[in-house]
C-alpha cells in the first residue's frame, strides 16, 4: 500500500544490519542481533525477534588411527587405541561417543578381544564408562580381521573450562594367538546441548 511506501521512506534504520517488519499498524524496525543469534517468531507469533542458539550439536571432535596401536598383543591388559580431548562449550551438556574397535588375528586359534571406553575430567583419574567383553571373537582356522562400532551417551559432571578426555581401549580377552589391535579405527565425541537426549 502507498501508506507503507511513505512510511518506508521515513523509517528509522539506524544501524547496519537492522531489519524492517510489519506489525498490525505498519512497518517497524527490528534492531540487528548479535553474532551467532538466529531470527525466530516471538511466543505470540506476531513479530520476529533474535534469539541465542541453545540446542542441538554444539561441537564435534574426532580422531582416527591408521596404524596398529599394539602389535602382537597377547594379554588381558588394555591398551589405548584412540583419544579425544574436548572442552565443553556449555554447562550440563551430554556427549554422544562413537568408537570403532578392530583386531587382527595373527595365527589360527580361538581368540577374543574386549573393548573399553574411559574418560577423565580436568586431568583427574580415568573412569570406566563401558566395557564390552569378548566383542570380537574369532574361532576360524585362518588369520583374519574383525571390527565393531560402539555408541555410548555420557553425562559427566564438570565445571566451565574443564577439559574431558575420552579414550577407547582394547585387549586380548582370551585365546592362544597374539593379535594386532587398533588399526583403522575412529573415536568421535559429539557435544549435545542439555535436553537434546532424554
Amino acid at each position: 500500500p502507498d501508506a507503507d511506501v511513505n512510511q518506508l521512506s521515513d523509517a528509522t534504520l539506524t544501524t547496519q544490519g537492522d531489519t524492517l517488519y510489519r506489525d498490525g499498524s505498519g512497518l517497524q524496525r527490528l534492531a540487528k542481533g548479535t553474532a551467532g543469534q538466529y531470527l525466530k517468531m516471538n511466543s505470540g507469533a506476531t513479530a520476529p525477534e533474535w534469539a541465542a542458539v541453545t540446542g542441538g550439536v554444539l561441537q564435534v571432535k574426532r580422531t582416527s588411527r591408521d596404524t596398529v596401536a599394539a602389535s602382537g598383543h597377547a594379554s588381558t591388559t588394555y591398551v589405548d587405541v584412540n583419544s579425544v580431548t574436548i572442552t565443553p562449550a556449555a554447562a550440563s551438556s551430554s556427549f554422544l561417543v562413537c568408537y570403532t574397535v578392530r583386531a587382527y588375528l595373527n595365527a589360527n586359534g580361538d581368540n577374543a578381544s574386549s573393548a573399553k571406553l574411559v574418560r577423565n575430567v580436568n586431568g583427574g583419574s580415568f573412569s570406566d564408562l563401558r566395557e564390552q567383553n569378548a566383542i570380537l571373537v574369532d574361532q576360524d582356522t585362518d588369520a583374519r580381521s574383525d571390527s565393531a562400532t560402539i555408541w555410548y551417551t555420557d553425562t559427566p559432571s564438570y565445571s566451565a573450562g574443564q577439559a574431558l578426555i575420552y579414550k577407547s581401549q582394547q585387549n586380548r580377552a582370551h585365546g592362544s594367538a597374539s593379535i594386532n589391535i587398533g588399526q583403522f579405527t575412529d573415536l568421535v565425541v559429539i557435544e549435545l546441548a542439555n535436553g537434546i537426549l532424554t
